[in-house]
């Protein structure tokens, strides 16, 4: 893990198929993600939220964080 343990990202070793080797790949966890998007200044505020699948989702600008759900 990366980022003093904040959970930024990830090391994850994985196998190159072709040559049958390890090979390090950077995964970006969610809080990277919130990190770089609050570093560009166009983000003030983050609300993240658990999603399934299925569950009809709605995200309005400028909203206060509530719970949206479209009708299945």
């Amino acid at each position: 893990m990366l980022g003093n343990k904040l959970g930024h990202a990830y090391l994850a070793p994985r196998r190159e198929k072709k040559t049958n080797t390890l090979k390090c790949q950077l995964l970006i966890g969610y809080r990277g993600f919130i990190a770089l998007a609050h570093r560009t200044g166009y983000v003030s505020s983050i609300y993240p939220a658990i999603v399934h699948q299925g569950a009809g989702q709605r995200c309005i600008a400028n909203a206060t964080p509530t719970h949206l759900s479209a009708p299945p």
